[in-house]
């Protein structure tokens, strides 16, 4: 199953939107009461909503291909929520970088972050399909608040992005113990069960969508060539 992955670069390039859960429940009418009888939510599903700035040709022309290439609903594609790339906790704190064990840094001049949300961690503990709690490990140890009520993260089984769709919002504030463990509040449940060892993603966490219909990322053009475009995607339950 080929899965379209929207460039990271593109995360930049959105004007405005929405990136959020959708739920839905049940609702019945209760005559006798003069009220409403609400049950679930049976399902959440993500749904973004997103507008892109104007663009030159060259990037005008790039995002039409892609939908393109995507073939409108039938293709699959990953994105991240623009506005949640990285964990709260590493946007306001004051990180250090460190060299390699030979003193050198990366290319482009940064080092490894420590003191921060690791771009990876891992699942401490056997979760079943449906579950909204989940024990993770490998974060630094006794920090209060670590990970925050709004933050995302996604789950690759074995490492590897796969079909399912794994994005989740963090619901509760999370400190870690001295192990460097914490327990995380998440919705929506899981969608399929995770095993010790499998891969949390906290730096640019992706979710799996389909175009809400073939029409969306259709683009507008104003002479000479300003290009402007949106779409709708929701997410996308096999």
């Amino acid at each position: 199953m080929q899965i379209h992955a929207w460039p990271r670069a593109w995360h930049g390039l959105f004007e405005n939107g929405r990136f959020h859960l959708t739920s839905g429940s049940q609702v019945s009418s209760n005559p006798w009461a003069g009220r409403q009888n609400v049950y679930g939510p049976h399902r959440q599903l993500w749904r973004c909503e997103l507008k892109m700035v104007p663009l030159q040709d060259a990037d005008w022309m790039s995002v039409s291909a892609f939908f393109s290439e995507a073939g409108g609903q039938a293709g699959f594609i990953r994105i991240a929520d623009p506005r949640r790339l990285k964990p709260q906790y590493n946007r306001v704190a004051t990180l250090t970088q460190q060299p390699w064990s030979d003193d050198t840094y990366f290319s482009d001049g940064t080092g490894w972050v420590e003191g921060g949300v690791p771009a990876t961690f891992h699942v401490a503990e056997f979760a079943a399909r449906g579950a909204t709690h989940l024990v993770v490990g490998g974060l630094p140890a006794s920090v209060p608040r670590l990970l925050r009520r709004g933050d995302l993260i996604e789950i690759r089984r074995g490492g590897i992005a796969d079909h399912v769709p794994s994005l989740h919002e963090i619901v509760r504030d999370a400190p870690t113990d001295a192990n460097g463990r914490t327990g995380l509040s998440i919705r929506p449940g899981l969608r399929k069960a995770v095993m010790p060892g499998d891969q949390i993603v906290s730096d640019h966490p992706t979710g799996v969508f389909r175009c809400i219909d073939d029409d969306q990322g259709i683009v507008d053009v104003t002479p000479p060539s300003i290009g402007r475009t949106g779409f709708t995607l929701v997410e996308a339950i096999i």
